[in-house]
């Protein structure tokens, strides 16, 4: 079984405008619609123009969303499942940060924002 999280990506251009773009919204984006909307109101136009930015991608029991050293890229729209955040220190033992459970954003952000190497992964537990 494969959980569910919504990339949007940071290093491409959106991919074409679909035709048929409510469709979508409807079915595959509602959830990070109401997401979104929880927290501010997005209105009808600034969604479409945001909506490209975005794909639906799986993520696998036990695979990281991001490892140690790699330099952000991404951040995603966990829809469902449990994705534990966690260090390693100097010592080589594991320290839990945060667990994120769906529906909430996931990613390295302070690598996104500034291409520094990442010291936190990211690793689904559950899907």
């Amino acid at each position: 079984m494969t959980g569910d999280k919504l990339i949007l990506q940071t290093d491409q251009r959106p991919p074409v405008r679909l035709q048929n773009i409510k469709t979508l919204h409807n079915s595959k984006m509602l959830e990070l619609k109401s997401y979104f909307n929880a927290i501010s109101t997005l209105t009808e136009d600034i969604w479409n123009d945001i909506f490209p930015f975005f794909r639906e991608e799986f993520l696998s029991k036990n695979e990281y969303f991001i490892r140690e050293n790699e330099i952000a890229r991404k951040i995603a729209f966990l829809k469902s499942g449990v994705v534990r955040a966690y260090f390693i220190n100097n010592e080589g033992k594991e320290y839990n940060k945060q667990f994120f459970v769906g529906q909430s954003i996931i990613g390295a952000y302070s690598s996104l924002l500034t291409a520094q190497k990442n010291l936190i992964a990211q690793h689904a537990l559950r899907v």
